[in-house]
Order: structure tokens, then C-alpha cells, then sequence
């Protein structure tokens, strides 16, 4: 009876940060440290995904919660599968319009506003 909401990756990896943007901070310290983090991050990621950003899945799901007027969703029906061999574990969506009497259960952020997220993320780290 909790309601759920889901960040899921779909909608985090298309926010993607780059290294002009933790460049943007101002607190050299912080910076220096966040750069010595990111940059090993960065070239793992570039070599799984192919693309030369940092995904910043945890700060995302904290900044819907800050600001869902700059995120979109959806309610549907989410179950865990728990019997399959190679869907053991798999958070399984049904998004079939009839849908056996399923319900919606979970709320899932399906947009996060790109702009506003780095706007917001460079903001907050700048007003230390």
C-alpha cells in the first residue's frame, strides 16, 4: 500500500554531464576532488555506453524529488519477476493497454529536464 515511484535508467541516461560542467564549480576544492572521481567514471562509461559524460543516476532520483515539476511520469502496473531464469530479478512493466485487471502500483519518472538538473546540481555545489 506504499506509494512507489521508479527513477529508472531510461530516464537517467539521457541527462548526461560533462566535464565543462563540473568545471563550472566554483569551490576549487570541491571541484578538485569531484574531477579526481568523475574522470575515471567518465572513461568507464565511455567505454560501456560509448558516450564521454558522466550518468548521474542517485543525484537524479534526489533531484525528482526536489523538483517533479521539471520531470515527467507515468502510472503503471510493476511487478518483479522472480521465476524466470533470464528475467530473474527484472523489474517488469505490463504496458498493454488491457491489462488482465492489473492496476497501476508505481509512478515512473519517464523525463528528467536535462537543463534544469544541471542547472540545479552546479547551482547547489557552487552555494558551499
Amino acid at each position: 500500500p506504499i506509494k512507489k515511484t521508479l527513477v529508472p535508467l531510461d530516464a537517467c541516461n539521457n541527462v548526461k554531464l560533462l566535464l565543462k560542467d563540473f568545471n563550472a564549480i566554483q569551490n576549487n576544492a570541491l571541484k578538485i576532488e569531484l574531477l579526481k572521481m568523475v574522470k575515471p567514471y567518465i572513461n568507464n562509461i565511455a567505454k560501456d555506453e560509448g558516450v564521454r559524460a558522466a550518468l548521474m543516476y542517485d543525484p537524479l532520483t534526489i533531484f525528482y524529488l526536489l523538483e517533479k515539476n521539471a520531470c515527467g511520469t507515468n502510472e503503471d502496473n510493476v511487478q518483479i519477476e522472480t521465476k524466470g531464469i533470464i528475467t530473474r530479478g527484472m523489474t517488469v512493466v505490463d504496458k498493454r493497454k488491457i491489462t488482465d485487471g492489473l492496476i497501476p502500483n508505481v509512478t515512473i519518472v519517464n523525463y528528467i529536464n536535462g537543463n534544469r538538473f544541471r542547472e540545479r546540481f552546479i547551482d547547489t555545489l557552487n552555494s558551499e
